[in-house]
């Protein structure tokens, strides 16, 4: 798989990981834009993962936010499983 392969928006939470590492960062959508030279509403757009970005879009929104692109190309965190609904778990105690 190469890069432009997980380009944002078509790989697993890519939006979600863009968004959280921006406002960890303090940044605003129309800050970030402004430096990548991109429009805030496609900003927007790729952290809901409504449209995906070039590798010199990723490259761009990399440098603006001073981290590696591998970090915008993951998930920033695991969502967690209701073990509840987990056939197996044990606090599915026989009555």
């Amino acid at each position: 798989m190469t890069q432009t392969d997980l380009m944002l928006g078509t790989g697993p939470q890519n939006g979600p990981a863009l968004k959280a590492i921006r406002k960890t960062a303090g940044r605003t959508q129309e800050d970030i834009a402004e430096v990548v030279g991109i429009d805030q509403s496609y900003l927007s757009l790729l952290e809901s993962e409504a449209r995906s970005a070039s590798d010199a879009v990723v490259d761009a929104l990399a440098n603006a936010l001073d981290v590696p692109v591998d970090a915008l190309l993951r998930s920033p965190r695991p969502v967690p499983v209701d073990l509840a609904d987990e056939p197996n778990c044990a606090c599915r105690a026989s009555a």
